[in-house]
């Protein structure tokens, strides 16, 4: 079977970098357009807040597809462009566009690059989560040194408005879920930005395949695994957590959860490689079902992924 024919339109759009930076700055700036100009209209607004999201999650693919075809220098191009665009709209804060050109542009672009090289899927993956992590971090630090106040108490701050009780709620209830929500802040959207991005990697792989502009590393995602000192780490990260007090406590707590996304995702991926192997497809469908639905299980998949680390079931199973 022959490859795929880029559209003509796209093309058109993703070949030259100032149409490609304004298509990233749309999809960047879709969820703040559906917020401000259709939210309030009953049916319509919902959906098109929700297609706004899921379109502004998808730009991180769009510059590493990109990337993938054009090359770093043509997907760095692109995001500046983006980049430019979006901090324009925001009446040239500062904020917007920075977030905009690291998270958006240079971090999947460096990422994507890597995907060319020997065991590129797990490098590009490990990439991904030092640019993410470092800079929620680091923004998050900045944000409260800017207020004169602890990370902890920003977290709370910030939460307080989101998860406020509704009436009739158990008030102390809410309560001791925010504050524990607000313990592993930083950590959980950095490992949330982790798992969008690398799956937005994943996807422009794919269509760089379909479309024949992918030569790196192919193989399956099922192949990735990490190597046993990502263990080790989150194994010091948790007892420092338990050790330490104060700012110390907060950053290895957070550090410790962020960690825990890679691994949880090769603990994921054994499985799914386990009963891929048996034919139990309609297992696989509701294993991600439960994931999505029933956080409660996530803690076995990240079992799993810990002790695949030293084990490597995958390669048992081959043999």
């Amino acid at each position: 079977m022959g490859e795929a024919q880029l559209p003509r339109a796209a093309e058109a759009l993703l070949t030259r970098a100032l149409p490609c930076g304004i298509v990233l700055a749309l999809m960047q700036l879709a969820a703040v357009g559906a917020a401000l100009f259709v939210a309030h209209v009953p049916v319509l607004g919902p959906l098109a807040l929700a297609a706004g999201v899921a379109l502004n999650l998808l730009a991180p693919a769009l510059v590493a597809f990109v990337t993938l075809g054009g090359g770093l220098a043509f997907g760095l191009k692109s995001a500046l462009v983006g980049a430019a665009l979006v901090w324009a709209a925001s009446g040239f804060a500062p904020f917007p566009g920075a977030v905009a050109l690291f998270l958006y542009g240079i971090a999947p672009a460096l990422a994507a690059n890597l995907m060319g090289s020997p065991r590129g899927l797990v490098r590009s993956a490990k990439l991904l989560f030092w640019a993410l992590t470092g800079a929620v971090f680091a923004g998050f630090a900045a944000a409260a040194a800017a207020q004169g106040i602890s990370a902890a108490a920003l977290a709370e701050r910030w939460l307080a408005g989101v998860l406020a009780a509704p009436p009739g709620a158990d008030t102390a209830a809410v309560e001791a879920a925010r504050k524990a929500l607000a313990r592993v802040l930083p950590g959980l959207l950095a490992a949330a930005l982790w798992v969008a991005w690398w799956g937005d990697l994943l996807l422009a792989r794919a269509f760089a395949v379909r479309y024949g502009f992918f030569r790196g590393d192919t193989r399956s995602v099922l192949a990735f695994r990490l190597s046993p000192p990502w263990g080790v780490g989150l194994a010091v990260l948790l007892v420092l957590a338990e050790a330490l007090s104060g700012p110390g406590a907060f950053w290895s707590a957070n550090a410790a959860f962020a960690v825990s996304a890679p691994i949880t995702a090769e603990g994921v991926l054994v499985v799914h490689a386990w009963l891929a192997a048996r034919g139990m497809q309609l297992a696989i469908a509701f294993m991600y079902l439960m994931l999505m639905f029933w956080s409660a299980i996530i803690p076995l998949f990240l079992l799993v992924g810990v002790a695949d680390l030293w084990a490597d079931f995958r390669k048992l199973g081959r043999s």
